[in-house]
């Protein structure tokens, strides 16, 4: 819009008696309304918290007037996205039950989608993950706005080559979610956070095969959607001010491969699709979408009715799932689970799955390379000490003529060689982990002068238990001497393996939840330059000298280098429900 442009709409907006602001939904603290819109007619459907009745009105009037005096009234929203299709709005508020659509949901899935018999358990949880979608604006905190906390949207993905299912998948979940958004292989940012401000419901994203990396818009707006970040924007027609750019919700996407940014990937759910062995129909057929379409007015009268009742609990735990993000995902699962039991069931099997699944992408990282590498040797047994400092070995230590035994200490140049990256990238990698605490020698002489790669046990095993994908199995090879740091085996909070729902205490939520992953100190910072004869690394002791003899380069069969992404994991059932937190009083919000 030009400025000209924008003059006279004001001016116009200006001689207006009446202020008419469009929006998608209205939720105050007496009422919440939803948009409808059947053949070309956009309505609202709204519920008083203190009744049970379901009116539907053209405009909402709240009393409110603008700075001129002018009383404000709020209409839904119409343009191109909901006449083209590209947002899907329910037709009307169908009475039902959570029972009702989870199962219905299920089923018209499963038409969509041909589900390998394996994953079925794991289709059922992304289903459930869609429409909970529903209720995620409960995790807003009330009564204050502040940015990029106390919220938590994931991202489903579902992954396999060409022609495997992915966008049957996606049309599956878009049917489950709330106010679906829709596009393709886009890589402008633009094109999204715009009208997302707008609409405020699910982004549905398909053929998302882009080459980003954390630099890039796209990855910086998937990210920031994840946990309610907005996007800001200087105005291009008045550069002095900026546009700010509402950026909160789930978002569901198709892909080939893992995310090449590993924050984004650690928000992501993943979902291995295959292609059907079956006959199954070309396209989808138009039952299915009618029944689709039926699903969201069903999910919408749920909303309606339920929205002031579902009561999330951010404290909530999952014993046996460690990874927080993993469980934050499911906390409106969790929430609805007090209408619909079934919720619950299976809920810890496929949790684990999915945490084995996303370790063993992490793996594929450079972390993860660097990781599983250093992991192997201390398992095998392959490192030594200097002045209380651990370091790792190249091999098993070499008896001398004199009966000494020599060890050789792992470098830099010997991983280099392995994995055919650049010295550089191997010490920054190394160093970025910060895998010692304090500053240890820099340089060490055993027959010949090395600069050991340093590591803390404690640190070490909270870096494996985040990239390494049988961290459990590796657990039983742990040295004897460094079985007292791991902590987090027993601890309640975080893998007890019982099969229940757990709620911590309120008062120790500031504690740790393990002493392995509570990680603070920083090591100093790499003072010298490639090349130098001064170490690069002082805290992660990486030396460029090689050894005098025999060390084993044969690096790359290591844990974690070249591994699948979609095995499964033997994992039980949960029991019993949480008791959840009481929700807070809601505040006005809106689509606009």
């Amino acid at each position: 819009m030009t400025q000209s442009e924008s003059r006279e709409k004001s001016r116009a907006e200006e001689e207006q008696e009446e202020v008419y602001r469009p929006v998608p939904f209205l939720i105050t603290e007496k009422r919440i309304a939803e948009m409808i819109y059947s053949q070309g007619e956009a309505r609202f459907a709204i519920r008083e918290f203190d009744s049970e009745k379901i009116e539907i009105v053209d405009e909402i009037d709240l009393g409110e007037v603008d700075k001129e005096g002018r009383p404000i009234k709020y209409v839904p929203l119409v343009n191109d996205h909901l006449r083209k299709g590209q947002v899907l709005v329910p037709q009307k508020p169908e009475p039902s039950s959570f029972a009702e659509v989870l199962k219905e949901g299920l089923e018209l899935g499963l038409q969509l989608y041909d589900c390998e018999e394996k994953f079925l358990k794991l289709f059922k949880f992304h289903v459930m993950v869609a429409q909970g979608s529903w209720y995620l604006d409960r995790e807003v905190p009330f009564n204050y706005n502040i940015a990029g906390i106390g919220c938590f949207a994931p991202i489903q993905a579902a992954r396999g080559p060409s022609g495997g299912g992915k966008n049957r998948w996606l049309q599956a979940m878009r049917f489950n979610s709330y106010r679906p958004f829709w596009d393709t292989s886009t890589k402008r940012a633009p094109s999204l956070y715009r009208p997302m401000d707008a609409w405020r419901g699910t982004l549905c994203l398909d053929e998302m095969d882009i080459d980003a990396n954390e630099s890039s818009d796209i990855i910086h707006y998937l990210n920031c959607r994840a946990c309610g970040t907005p996007i800001s924007r200087q105005d291009p027609n008045s550069p002095r001010f900026s546009q700010v750019f509402s950026n909160f919700g789930p978002t569901v996407v198709t892909q080939r491969r893992a995310w090449q940014d590993d924050a984004t990937e650690n928000r992501t759910l993943p979902f291995p699709c295959e292609k059907s062995q079956k006959d199954i129909p070309t396209t989808e057929l138009d039952e299915w979408i009618s029944r689709g379409l039926g699903l969201q007015s069903k999910l919408l009268y749920l909303r309606l009715m339920y929205w002031d009742k579902v009561k999330i609990n951010k404290a909530a735990r999952v014993p046996g799932v460690k990874d927080h993000r993993l469980t934050a995902a499911v906390l409106p699962m969790l929430a609805l689970s007090e209408f619909v039991p079934e919720v619950r069931t299976d809920l810890t099997e496929v949790l684990l799955a999915l945490e084995r699944m996303r370790r063993e992408v992490r793996a594929q990282s450079d972390d993860g390379v660097i990781v599983n590498l250093l992991w192997e040797k201390v398992l095998e047994g392959l490192y030594s000490q200097h002045n209380g400092h651990y370091f790792v070995l190249s091999m098993k230590p070499i008896e001398e003529k004199d009966g000494k035994k020599k060890e050789i200490p792992l470098q830099t140049s010997e991983i280099k060689d392995s994995l055919g990256w650049t010295a550089r990238k191997v010490r920054s990698v190394i160093h970025s982990l910060r895998l010692v605490e304090d500053s240890p020698p820099n340089l060490i002489r055993l027959g010949g002068v090395y600069r050991p790669i340093y590591f803390d046990p404690k640190r070490l095993i909270a870096r494996a238990e985040d990239f390494d994908p049988d961290f459990e199995e590796s657990l039983k090879r742990v040295p004897d001497e460094f079985v007292t740091h791991v902590t987090h085996v027993t601890d309640k909070h975080r893998g007890s393996g019982k099969d229940e729902l757990h709620q911590p205490e309120p008062e120790p939520q500031n504690k740790s939840v393990t002493s392995v992953t509570c990680v603070t100190n920083q090591d100093p910072e790499d003072r010298d330059k490639e090349g130098s004869r001064q170490p690069s690394v002082p805290s992660a002791g990486v030396d460029e000298t090689k050894p005098t003899d025999g060390a084993d380069g044969n690096l790359l069969s290591r844990r974690g280098l070249g591994r699948s992404t979609t095995n499964g994991a033997v994992l039980s059932k949960p029991e019993g429900a949480t008791d959840f937190a009481k929700a807070e009083q809601p505040r006005r919000t809106c689509g606009s």
